[in-house]
């Protein structure tokens, strides 16, 4: 989710982005993830995608990217915005949950970013977004988090998202 906020909000946002509300943003996703995994793994998933998307920025920025990887981030920006709206749709509507979708719809993300990041960035690099997307797509992370009864924190991240959403930024 965190990864919307860096990579999906455009050349010109990406690093705007990083200002107050990117914190809000951040500090809830991290309230939230702390919950279901531990502190470190939490906090170390956060980093990597601000780095990753620092890297990609850094990249776009000095007109490092092929038209072929610009087409794939785009690719990227329209799989994971479904991925936000199925998330803010799990919830807000009640038994909407399905397991299935979200992760392939993030697999499906993972493997339009992957294409950029394998040609640009490290070993390391694709490994940390390997590790990033691995967590994300947990199926007991994600029954925690939309099975059932939606906890306030979740509600919070997802009215936050909404309004990014609402506001054309993710």
């Amino acid at each position: 989710m965190v990864f919307a906020v860096c990579l999906c909000a455009g050349r010109r946002r990406l690093f705007l982005s990083m200002g107050f509300g990117f914190c809000s943003e951040v500090s809830q996703f991290l309230i939230v993830l702390r919950e279901r995994v531990e502190k470190r793994e939490a906090e170390k998933l956060v980093k990597h995608v601000i780095k990753s998307a620092v890297k990609l920025g850094v990249l776009r920025r000095h007109s490092q990217l092929s038209a072929a990887d610009d087409r794939a981030l785009e690719a990227f920006r329209s799989k994971f915005h479904t991925v936000l709206m199925a998330v803010v749709s799990f919830c807000e509507v009640e038994f909407s949950y399905d397991r299935g979708f979200l992760q392939d719809a993030l697999r499906d993300s993972h493997q339009s970013l992957k294409s950029v990041v394998e040609r640009h960035l490290s070993d390391k690099s694709v490994s940390r977004l390997a590790g990033v997307f691995a967590l994300a797509s947990r199926g007991e992370l994600l029954d925690s988090l939309f099975s059932g009864q939606v906890d306030e924190d979740v509600l919070k991240l997802s009215r936050m998202l909404r309004k990014e959403l609402d506001r054309g930024l993710l």
